[in-house]
C-alpha cells in the first residue's frame, strides 16, 4: 500500500507532509514511510534516515538508498564513527552491491583505524591490485575465503603456491586434512582447473599427502 502511495504521488508536493505525519506516529510507521520514499525515489528522506537513532530504521534506509547517493567518504566516516552494527550494515552494503570503488577508497583507513579483520571482510570486493598488495597480511583475517576465491581465484592460487613453497614437509602434510574443505581447493580451482594440480606442489622428494583422500585446509599455524 505505501509503495503504491509513493509511486502514484511521487510528484505531489503534499506527499512529503503526509509522510512526515505518518512517520511521527511510531517507528513502525516511520518504516512504512521509507517504503513509500523508496517507491517515490525520495533519496533525501532515505539519506536523512541514515542518521536515525534506530538501527532498524538505519538498516531499512541503507537497504533502499541508491549507491550513487552515498559517497565513499560518507561511508568511511560512518564506519569509523558508527557502532559495530552500523559497520556490519555498511560492509554488507559495499559487498552485496559490489562497490569496488568504495572498498578501494576505505580499506586502508579501515585497516589503520579498526584493524585487519574489518579490512579483511572488504578485501574480496577490492580491485586486483589491492588484493595482491594486502592478501599476504590479511589472509588470516578474511572471514569468507570462498568469496575471495570466486572473485580473485588466480591471485589466491598464486599466493597459496608461494606460501606452500616456504613450508616444511611436515607443515605441508598438516595442510592436507579431512574432512575440511579449503576454498582454495574448491572455488579457486574450479575457476582455474588448469591450476588445480600446481596448487599442491610436491617437495623435491616427490612429496605427496599422507592420505589418499584428503582436502586442503588452513590450520592454526597458517
Amino acid at each position: 500500500m505505501m509503495a503504491l502511495v509513493g509511486r502514484d504521488h511521487a510528484d505531489d508536493p503534499a506527499l512529503h507532509r503526509l509522510l512526515d505525519e505518518v512517520a511521527s506516529k511510531s517507528q513502525y510507521h516511520q518504516g512504512l514511510t521509507l517504503v513509500a520514499a523508496t517507491a517515490a525515489g525520495d533519496d533525501e528522506r532515505l539519506h536523512a534516515a541514515l542518521g536515525d537513532p534506530s538501527a532498524t530504521i538505519r538498516s531499512l534506509a541503507l537497504a533502499n538508498i541508491a549507491s550513487e547517493h552515498l559517497p565513499a567518504e560518507q561511508i568511511l566516516e560512518e564506519m569509523l564513527s558508527g557502532s559495530a552494527e552500523d559497520r556490519r550494515m555498511l560492509r554488507q552494503f559495499i559487498i552485496r552491491r559490489r562497490l569496488t570503488n568504495v572498498a578501494e577508497t576505505v580499506i586502508d583507513r579501515i585497516r589503520d583505524e579498526l584493524g585487519d579483520r574489518e579490512a579483511g571482510a572488504l578485501l574480496a570486493t577490492c580491485a586486483k591490485g589491492t588484493v595482491r598488495r594486502l592478501l599476504p597480511d590479511l589472509l588470516y583475517a578474511i572471514p569468507n575465503l570462498r568469496s575471495l576465491a570466486k572473485r580473485h581465484p588466480t591471485i589466491l592460487l598464486d599466493h597459496t603456491e608461494e606460501e606452500l613453497q616456504t613450508l616444511s614437509r611436515r607443515q605441508r602434510d598438516l595442510l592436507w586434512v579431512s574432512p575440511s574443505l579449503s576454498p582454495t581447493d574448491s572455488s579457486a580451482s574450479s575457476k582455474r582447473p588448469d591450476r588445480h594440480a600446481s596448487s599442491h606442489p610436491a617437495s623435491p622428494g616427490d612429496w605427496r599427502p599422507s592420505s589418499a583422500s584428503t582436502q586442503l585446509a588452513w590450520p592454526d599455524f597458517w
